[in-house]
Order: C-alpha cells, then structure tokens, then sequence
C-alpha cells in the first residue's frame, strides 16, 4: 500500500502581544531572505525523513517523500486581531502532482508558532 504524503501548512498564526502585523495584511515569500526571516518552518518527522519547507522563487516548496508521511508545517508571520471582529483569511496552495496523488493540507491559526499553539483549525483537506 502506497503510503500518502500529509503535507501540513499553518497560516495566520495569531500573536497579540509580539505581532506589529494588522489587517488588512498580505504575507509573500518573495525571496530567501523573506522566508527564511519571517516564516517558520517546523519539521516534526526529521527523523524518519528529511524532507521539509524550503524556499523556491515560486514561493515555499514541500518536496514529497514518497516512503514516509510528512509532519511537516510553515507558519506566516503573526497578526494583531481585535476581539469580536469577522477577518478573511485566504492562502494561496498550488499541488504539483499526479491526479491520483493526493495530499493532506490543514489552515490553522492559535496563539504561538508550534504545532500545540495553533489550535484552531479553519480547513482541512484530506484529499488535496
């Protein structure tokens, strides 16, 4: 059985105190520097495998291992948000694969930049 790749990505993460970031607000990997300075890149299966967030001049880049499943997630810079205001959060994801190559892709948002602080999750796909 084909293991399927789970390619997860985290955006928006909220941060009241140490954000300077307000809607309206656009984040854009427009280069090495901007990635590697102001998104976070967790790799939460570098021991099984060493794939994971890399800048491309496309934007972000997952290079899938076709062996194992990814616990792999890119965090955004974060964003001051005011209490009981409605925001629209949009991300733009592009798969570059086969039709049968399906991927699991998450939007979340929370209050830190690890896994266990982004806890609310607005989209889930598990069949990108």
């Amino acid at each position: 059985m084909k293991k399927i790749t789970s390619v997860f990505l985290l955006l928006g993460c909220l941060l009241p105190t140490q954000a300077q970031n307000v809607p309206p607000c656009t984040f854009e990997i427009v280069d090495a520097e901007t990635f590697s300075t102001q998104w976070t890149v967790i790799d939460n299966n570098q021991a099984v495998s060493p794939n994971t967030w890399a800048y491309s001049e496309d934007g972000a880049w997952y290079e899938q291992d076709m062996s194992n499943d990814a616990d792999d997630w890119i965090v955004s810079p974060a964003v001051t948000l005011d209490a009981g205001k409605t925001y629209n959060i949009s991300a733009y994801v592009k798969h570059d694969g086969y039709f049968i190559d399906q991927q699991k892709i998450e939007l979340k948002v929370g209050h830190e930049a690890s896994v266990e602080g982004l806890t609310t999750q607005l989209f889930s796909d598990e069949s990108f």
